[in-house]
């Protein structure tokens, strides 16, 4: 389910976190702290709210049609790479973690 007031849910989550921004390419684990209408935030317990955005998920497993009709819950755990981190933007995506094991694999 989407949640309506993600934005409050995300800000609430966050407020009085320590900062400790990761680095472009990390993988990361995160626990879903809220669903918006464009994607997942996640702490990747780093201080700041991290996006998951739909188009981004790993589509051997989640298909963005079948968005917001499935939807994780809160405290899902999801892996990811840091693919963008300005001020306290961080965004991620599971599509490299898909392509890199194609080629290894």
């Amino acid at each position: 389910m989407i949640h309506q007031n993600w934005g409050k849910l995300v800000c609430e989550h966050f407020a009085n976190k320590n900062l400790e921004l990761p680095n472009i390419g990390d993988f990361v684990n995160g626990e879903v702290v809220a669903c918006a209408p464009f994607g997942i935030w996640l702490d990747i317990h780093c201080g700041v709210p991290a996006l998951l955005e739909i188009i981004q998920l790993d589509i051997q497993n989640f298909k963005p049609e079948d968005y917001p009709e499935w939807m994780p819950k809160i405290g899902e755990k999801f892996d990811a790479v840091v693919v963008v981190v300005k001020n306290k933007e961080i965004r991620l995506t599971q599509n490299f973690i898909f392509q890199n094991s194609c080629r290894l694999g």
